[in-house]
């Protein structure tokens, strides 16, 4: 290896880096000088922005990681900008040049059956309450160990942790508790009034380290595949609720942390852009009344981008949404408002506005179809239901809506 160009030392010198770092960064600069000298037979400051990415190019083809070709990339462009503002250089051959991108994987986290299948293989009170906690709280397995049995509080029906200013600094001063979880707890203290919320075998406060082996061994028992550790089951809340619809700001709430970048992770990008968009459901707030048909069946949207909410709840909505609106048709196109007690149906409103022409048989024949599907979700025939019987009859609905539109836009229910 030849002596390093005087540079480097100079360059080194000038950064107020601790020496570990200093080392790091001698290292990458000698590797570099060395290469040039052997493969372009110039010094390092005459070094072009074609050598750079040929040098970079052959990191890449050694295999070496994104991590490790970012890293050496930020090393080269500090000294390069060093040299060009001590005026070594006219201008740093790295102007213009990005960094290669990395390709961030999201954390490891477990599924919902994969949760029931380990809560269900505990062999203890205390192991069901920390694998529940941390993932349906979100909390850190050291969060939950730091707590004592004083920080746990009942207020407004729910029992809820309260973490003091030192633990999670991030936290609302309250996480709430499941009542199932609120259950199992009781059971488990016993009566325990102080002390360590999480005793280990001799009474004292359980370590993160045995904690870590008891969410291990039971994953172990469940059958999962691979490795679980407590910091896959706190990814539990974001990657689950996210994935599948859940409020942003439900999950920030309950998760107590004011910053969202974290948890933006998990906001797929290849879910369709118009599936709960918010311009799209703030527009029709702004442009229908709220008693619109428009804005009653921007709930029955969100209902179906709610992973958590059965099919059934968003059918009935949307079957309600369209008798309404049939109603409101009749009674514009001078059929006799009902009386509560004989509030008709789906079919009986379809029926009127084909008699009058408004509506077509092929569509009185869709509205039929449609009213059938409501009456067995209302009436808990869920197993009638199929797999994406609630989007197609959402969409049908909004189909038929839009075909035949109310004259008052802004009519309500009378």
């Amino acid at each position: 290896m030849q002596e390093p160009d005087p540079s480097i030392a100079d360059y080194l010198a000038s950064l107020m880096h601790a020496a570990v770092t200093k080392r790091a960064k001698r290292t990458g600069l000698r590797h570099f000088d060395d290469w040039l000298t052997a493969h372009r037979g110039r010094a390092i400051q005459s070094a072009t922005t074609r050598d750079i990415a040929n040098y970079l190019a052959e990191w890449d083809e050694a295999g070496k990681s994104v991590a490790s070709q970012r890293n050496r990339f930020h090393v080269l462009r500090g000294y390069f900008r060093w040299l060009e503002l001590e005026g070594e250089i006219a201008r740093s051959p790295m102007t213009g040049m990005q960094p290669r991108q990395e390709v961030r994987k999201l954390p490891q986290s477990v599924s919902v059956d994969e949760l029931r299948l380990m809560l269900d293989n505990t062999v203890s009170d205390q192991g069901w309450l920390i694998i529940a906690v941390l993932a349906v709280n979100s909390l850190r397995v050291s969060e939950l160990l730091g707590c004592d049995v004083s920080n746990v509080e009942r207020r407004n029906g729910f029992t809820h942790l309260r973490f003091d200013s030192n633990l999670g600094q991030q936290r609302p001063p309250l996480i709430v508790l499941a009542p199932e979880v609120e259950v199992v707890l009781s059971r488990y203290l016993k009566g325990r009034r102080s002390g360590p919320l999480i005793l280990n075998v001799n009474g004292g406060r359980l370590n993160r380290s045995s904690a870590a082996s008891m969410v291990r061994l039971t994953a172990q028992r469940a059958g999962i595949p691979y490795t679980v550790t407590p910091q896959m089951l706190s990814y539990t809340l974001q990657a689950t609720a996210l994935e599948n619809g859940f409020s942003l700001t439900s999950v920030l709430r309950a998760m107590g942390v004011p910053q969202p970048r974290h948890s933006m992770r998990w906001m797929t990008a290849d879910r369709p852009l118009s599936q709960d968009n918010a311009s799209l459901r703030l527009a029709r707030m702004v442009f229908h009344p709220t008693e619109s048909t428009q804005n009653a069946l921007s709930n029955v949207e969100s209902l179906l981008s709610d992973a958590s909410t059965p099919d059934a709840f968003a059918l009935m909505a949307a079957g309600a949404v369209l008798e309404r609106h049939l109603r409101l048709l009749c009674m514009e196109s001078g059929v006799q408002a009902p009386e509560p007690q004989d509030l008709g149906s789906i079919n009986r409103w379809a029926g009127e506005l084909q008699r009058l022409r408004v509506l077509e048989t092929a569509d009185r024949h869709l509205v039929d179809s449609i009213g059938n599907r409501r009456n067995w979700a209302a009436h808990g025939f869920f197993e009638r239901l199929e797999v994406g019987m609630a989007e197609q009859t959402y969409r049908s609905v909004l189909d038929i809506v839009t075909r035949y539109p109310l004259r008052d836009a802004a009519a309500t229910v009378r």
